[in-house]
């Protein structure tokens, strides 16, 4: 209902400015008529037929007759004053409206008005068609590559790429962000983020993080969380990788571990990172 009273306020506005132009344009047409009516009669030579000066003279009365008196005694306008009148006394519609022609259209035979409508089809060219149609693949893509996730979850991601590529480059971040979202795809792995940070394997942490407390201790900065943004919208340099160590940081065991069980794919930063052979 109040949406109602709404529209119906815009299209009173609308159409008192709509009047407003009407009456603007009339005013310009009936002086310009009427100077054309003078200059007329001022070229019209003395040997002119009475005929032609008549014509010209009932010209002149027309463009200058604004109000007639009626049989009855009342004032009816006539002339270009009774379009004028006729405009403001025409009943509008109560919807929104569109002028039809162009504004001289408008001064010569009135303006025309019809009813807004819903075009539920469109006929456009085969460029424009295909350009759509890719517009519309591209952006169900997109939206299919994006990953949804719980607040906790979203929230254990951002500390875990904080905790173990804080200090390095936004590549190393987002291949950090990568790797857990590649074994929650995994079916080796649990099937959320969270569960996947605190997996423990034998009784053995996944990421060191978890074990010696970083991960709930790290402030999350800027860079972290535009890394893990772009992660969620489907950017991903990891090829796959499930595995990651910084060789300086870790224990030569483990190292011995990866180097020998896994298969490296590359080394970026302080990490090297591998997958299943």
């Amino acid at each position: 209902m109040k949406r109602r009273r709404i529209r119906r306020k815009r299209n009173r506005r609308r159409i008192r400015a709509v009047r407003r132009m009407y009456t603007l344009l009339t005013i310009v047409a009936m002086l310009s008529s009427f100077f054309m009516v003078v200059f007329l009669i001022r070229k019209t030579p003395a040997n002119t037929s009475k005929g032609e000066q008549a014509v010209v003279a009932s010209a002149e009365k027309e463009v200058m007759a604004s109000e007639t008196l009626t049989s009855e005694g009342g004032i009816v306008s006539t002339g270009i004053s009774g379009v004028v009148n006729g405009i403001y006394v025409t009943e509008m519609p109560d919807y929104p409206i569109r002028k039809i022609g162009s504004s001289y259209e408008a001064v010569i035979v009135g303006q025309r008005a019809s009813q807004a409508m819903t075009v539920s089809a469109i006929s456009v060219g085969e460029s424009v068609q295909a350009s759509v149609e890719n517009l519309s693949y591209f952006s169900q893509s997109r939206a299919s590559s994006s990953t949804v996730m719980s607040d906790v979850d979203y929230e254990t991601l951002l500390s875990i790429v904080e905790a173990e590529a804080g200090g390095e480059d936004m590549k190393s971040r987002i291949l950090v962000a990568n790797v857990i979202l590649n074994r929650v795809k995994d079916h080796h792995f649990p099937d959320t983020v969270s569960e996947v940070v605190w997996e423990r394997n034998n009784g053995a942490t996944q990421f060191s993080p978890t074990e010696d407390g970083r991960i709930g201790t790290v402030e999350i900065s800027e860079m972290t969380k535009e890394a893990v943004r772009q992660v969620l919208e489907g950017l991903d340099y990891a090829k796959g990788a499930l595995f990651f160590v910084a060789k300086d940081q870790a224990l030569e065991s483990n190292v011995d571990w990866f180097e020998s069980d896994l298969k490296l794919l590359f080394e970026h930063g302080d990490h090297a990172f591998y997958t299943y052979p």
